[in-house]
């Protein structure tokens, strides 16, 4: 059975439990993995349903048009909450420069 076969909670085992993690200066908890993988899960969700996409969709391999949008919104919503470009890289199985350029080559996705 490779990857691909496997379900999709097989993929991300729950993350062990780790120290609390610093506060932004609104004093917001900096990213949701405190809240377990529920809350990435319903955040991949969310914004990848404008594109029709699922969050397997979003995390898998695919280079399409469409999956690759919707994984630009999802990588900029983490940076918007703080999320570091290796941290969003580790999320997804990419090297943190595939996230930067990703995010670079399309600007005009932003607005």
């Amino acid at each position: 059975m490779n990857a691909y076969d496997r379900p999709f909670v097989d993929m991300f085992p729950e993350p062990a439990p780790s120290a609390p993690r610093a506060r932004t200066a609104a004093g917001d908890a900096a990213r949701p993995v405190e809240d377990g993988w529920d809350a990435i899960i319903a955040l991949l969700t969310r914004v990848a349903a404008p594109f029709g996409r699922t969050p397997e969709a979003v995390l898998g391999q695919s280079r399409g048009h469409s999956v690759a949008a919707a994984r630009r919104a999802c990588y900029r919503e983490l940076r918007a909450m703080h999320w570091s470009y290796p941290e969003i890289g580790r999320l997804f199985r990419r090297d943190q420069s595939s996230i930067r350029s990703a995010l670079e080559s399309h600007p005009e996705e932003a607005a």
